[in-house]
């Protein structure tokens, strides 16, 4: 018998009201760490689990206050100026140093919103017509803007710290020049906060949309934000990536003809779509079509479109002879969702399947026309080269994170791909994954293993596109 690897004793998240059901991993709450620093307090309204430093629980009224109005499966909606942070929450940010990590989706676009605002009226997250999407406003009203090209709140995170008078704010996403975010420094200091009101800012300018998930932690932001719930478990690491850089290569190897059925299964945390169509990309979770000097793109890949909905091509040549088929969620919400694809090798837009969360998604075909043609590049100048999380010679990357991976040589069945789900074990790797990159080595490492019988080594750009879970 094989030993059990950390990888596969990884726990996912938990739905509501399950904290301690069987399969719950006691430690999810690890997952929300700066640079392997322990939160004090983290409210996970999509997932309904909350730390509060000393036990997990699925109750936040000991954490807020006021009037809160919280959506199963969705987070707190934040349509009222009266709900605070109180108890473990407000005592996290109490002291000489707090961080804030914040996910938001479903936003109002165009108008100033406080996430989070504290008694001397200091804002994380605000959006509005003249500033970017996460702004530091003072009293004094300094302003920090990160970007205003994007609408982050439809899904974004981000952070704010204060370290001995000294804040600072991070973010990653599309407007975002620095590889892996940027960060701002404002002088102006200012008492440990008396209070914290959630959605809201100045008494108006209330946020319409969800507070997914929010984590405090007592210690200096490190140069790179933390998004919270990484998905490889407390002791792991995650990969994220800037559009046009990041990724992970490993050349020309699982060249599939289309007559070669396959499964991939994905844990994908999308931030935010760019909303230009089926035809668009937001980003990749895997491809192997060569340089764009093979204007054709012949191969195989799954990917996230322009408006969010997770697609598979098979192609002899790009526009012309291929199929193409997309599901009808957008996922790109900010949540982790696990992905799945499967191709039964009958050339054929019918024998692609695409599941969200372990359910059948209603498809879109967007081309039936492979004609029997070959999906394996003929020219030995630009071959098939296999990347997860971004494509050769373009800005693809996954606007998120990519915390699990497995691809197999055969068509696996729903009740399969539901295994891989919230609060269940990840399940062993069979004799048919071809793929199972590890993910978990982090810190200088600039590769990945392969947990499969492949013995596969993926290549990252950077070490610096490793973050903790």
């Amino acid at each position: 018998m094989q030993p059990v690897t950390p990888a596969q004793k990884l726990r996912l998240f938990g739905k509501r009201g399950q904290s301690q059901a069987p399969g719950v991993d006691p430690d999810w709450w690890k997952r929300f760490q700066f640079g392997g620093v322990n939160p004090a307090a983290v409210l996970d309204f999509a997932n309904g689990l909350y730390w509060d430093g000393t036990l997990t629980t699925t109750d936040p009224s000991s954490m807020v206050g006021g009037s809160p109005t919280i959506t199963a499966g969705s987070g707190l909606l934040c349509n009222s100026s009266s709900i605070t942070g109180i108890g473990n929450l407000l005592t996290a940010a109490q002291g000489s140093a707090y961080n804030f990590q914040v996910a938001t989706y479903g936003g109002t676009n165009g108008s100033t919103l406080g996430i989070i605002q504290d008694n001397a009226v200091n804002m994380i997250l605000g959006e509005n017509a003249g500033g970017g999407f996460m702004s530091f406003r003072h009293s004094d009203s300094s302003n920090l803007p990160i970007s205003t090209s994007t609408d982050f709140t439809k899904g974004a995170w981000g952070s704010l710290s204060n370290a001995s008078g000294i804040r600072r704010i991070s973010s990653v996403g599309v407007g975002n020049s620095a590889a892996g975010g940027t960060a701002a420094a404002d002088a102006n200091s200012y008492a440990s906060p008396m209070s914290l009101i959630l959605g809201s800012w100045n008494g108006a300018n209330e946020f319409g949309g969800f507070i997914a998930q929010l984590a405090v932690i007592r210690t200096t932001l490190p140069a790179q934000v933390i998004p919270p719930a990484a998905f490889t478990g407390p002791n792991g690491w995650w990969w994220a990536g800037d559009a046009a850089n990041s990724k992970i290569s490993y050349g020309n190897v699982l060249q599939y003809e289309y007559t070669q059925p396959w499964t991939v299964i994905c844990a994908v945390c999308c931030l935010f779509a760019p909303n230009s169509g089926p035809t668009g990309v937001t980003g990749m979770m895997f491809t192997n079509v060569p340089d764009p000097a093979n204007a054709a793109f012949p191969g195989y890949e799954f990917w996230i479109n322009g408006d969010g909905r997770p697609h598979v091509r098979l192609m002899h040549i790009a526009g012309a002879q291929f199929v193409g088929v997309y599901g009808s969620t957008n996922v790109a919400d900010g949540k982790w969702h696990v992905l799945a694809a499967s191709y039964d090798g009958s050339g054929l837009a019918a024998g692609v399947k695409i599941y969200l969360d372990g359910a059948l998604e209603t498809v879109t075909v967007e081309s039936d026309t492979l004609g029997g043609n070959t999906i394996k590049s003929t020219d030995p100048l630009h071959p098939n080269n296999y990347l997860i999380g971004n494509q050769t010679g373009e800005p693809f990357a996954m606007p998120g994170a990519i915390g699990l991976f497995r691809q197999f040589n055969t068509v696996k069945s729903q009740a399969y791909i539901q295994q891989y789900k919230i609060n269940q074990l990840i399940p062993a790797i069979d004799s048919s994954c071809v793929l199972a990159p590890k993910l978990n080595e982090g810190g200088s490492n600039t590769t990945t293993g392969d947990l499969s019988g492949s013995g596969l080594t993926g290549t990252l750009s950077s070490s610096s596109v490793w973050l903790r879970g």
